[in-house]
């Protein structure tokens, strides 16, 4: 299909918003096809010292080796400059009188990022084999408005990415249709923190205290870590009936972290009554087998009733488990380091049951669901010692129902309600 065209928006709003949207298609060039987007964004923000800029490009290159092998390049640029101080907290006097004030005018977000990935597929008789290598290298200088009042400090954060999705699914259509998936994700991410203390200028004090302005104190964490990934799958689909179909599969996921600390373990103090945890080198390993089942049902052409079990995990990150929050005393930032590195990942269970279908021209989803996860992660903040830690918090139930219906009113109308 020749796409050869282009688009562009512009749009401009009060509070010095603009926006220019744009993209070129190259349509069709012998085997090749090009993509060119841009996203240029600028906004004062509504509430003083909010100003948010964004400048970001994807390019992506389409090839066609031959009817059944394609080759999809994707590369991504953007860069970030934000006045993060929109979250600040307000007195109600000024919440209802003054509420474009910024009590956090100081925070900002920098961020820097490049996405390249390569997707290759190539399809085979019954069988299609998918490889995508791929390489991120980000960067965010953060001066965060949420710390200011309790750990003002700036992190310097940097991270490569190196990686393979592959995957090959084999098609079996005389076997009950049956469909088998293997593959493997692979990841190795360097990266490190670079985070220095603050000293703050403010006025005011208790609910009303202004961060007004800051200079740099000294270094508190200062380490490298490398984060590494395993993890192979495996999907299987069948129908023992022309109604029935079956599904199910299991991944397998072996996570580390490889952790230096450019600091020797122990404490590191900026100041009279501040202190924070510093671990050993050291090797933080993850395992776990995540499955999943499903089924389908179809009552009829229009009709299908379907239920799923999931179980989902996500290891702590390496924030998390590497940089604990800042204490009163050594010994407080010694148990709070401790904690730190004892954290268990989240695991998650969920079950659903549902009916879909169409009726009269409408589509419809009615499903119920039950969720249960164990260790999530949550910050603890002891009333005693007003230390805040991250801990694994037990265990929690979600529970709901969820509908949804859509129809066409018109030929380019529809209307989709949840």
């Amino acid at each position: 299909k020749d796409s050869r065209g282009g688009d562009l928006s512009v749009e401009a709003g009060s509070f010095g918003w603009a926006r220019l949207l744009g993209g070129i298609d190259s349509g069709r060039i012998g085997s090749s096809a090009f993509r060119a987007d841009l996203n240029l964004t600028h906004t004062d923000g509504w509430r003083d010292r909010t100003a948010y800029d964004r400048q970001s490009m994807n390019l992506r290159w389409d090839y066609e080796k031959d009817e059944r092998t394609v080759v999809k390049t994707i590369v991504g640029v953007t860069h970030i400059d934000q006045q993060t101080g929109a979250n600040s907290p307000l007195t109600y006097t000024d919440y209802l009188f003054n509420p474009k004030l910024n009590y956090l005018p100081v925070a900002y977000r920098k961020v820097e990022a490049l996405r390249v990935s390569t997707n290759y597929e190539r399809e085979s008789g019954n069988s299609l084999l998918s490889l995508t290598p791929y390489f991120r290298d980000d960067s965010m200088d953060l001066l965060a408005s949420f710390n200011l009042n309790s750990d003002p400090t700036i992190a310097l954060t940097q991270n490569q990415s190196f990686g393979l999705m592959a995957k090959w699914r084999q098609d079996f259509p005389q076997a009950m249709r049956a469909r088998l998936i293997a593959g493997v994700d692979l990841d190795v991410s360097p990266g490190g923190r670079r985070e220095d203390r603050l000293n703050l200028t403010t006025s005011g004090a208790g609910a009303s205290r202004y961060s007004l302005a800051y200079t740099v104190n000294s270094r508190v964490y200062d380490y490298d870590v490398t984060y590494k990934g395993v993890s192979p799958y495996l999907h299987g689909e069948i129908s023992p009936t022309q109604r029935l179909r079956l599904t199910g599969g299991v991944r397998y996921d072996a996570l580390s972290y490889d952790f230096t600390n450019n600091f020797a373990a122990g404490t590191v103090s900026p100041g009279a009554g501040v202190f924070y945890g510093q671990a050993a080198n050291t090797t933080s390993n993850f395992k776990h087998l995540s499955p999943k089942l499903g089924a389908t049902f179809s009552l009829s052409e229009k009709v299908s009733l379907y239920t799923d079990y999931n179980h989902g995990f996500r290891a702590p990150s390496e924030g998390q488990l590497y940089r604990p929050s800042v204490s009163t005393t050594a010994a407080l930032a010694l148990a709070a380091r401790d904690a730190a590195l004892q954290l268990k990942p989240i695991k998650a269970d969920q079950i659903e049951f549902g009916v879909r279908g169409e009726v009269a021209g409408a589509s419809y989803n009615l499903v119920a669901y039950n969720l249960i996860k164990r260790d999530d992660i949550v910050g603890f903040t002891n009333t005693s010692t007003n230390v805040r830690t991250n801990v694994n918090a037990g265990r929690t139930s979600h529970r709901g129902i969820e509908a949804g219906i859509g129809a066409p009113l018109f030929d380019k109308l529809r209307l989709d309600i949840a």
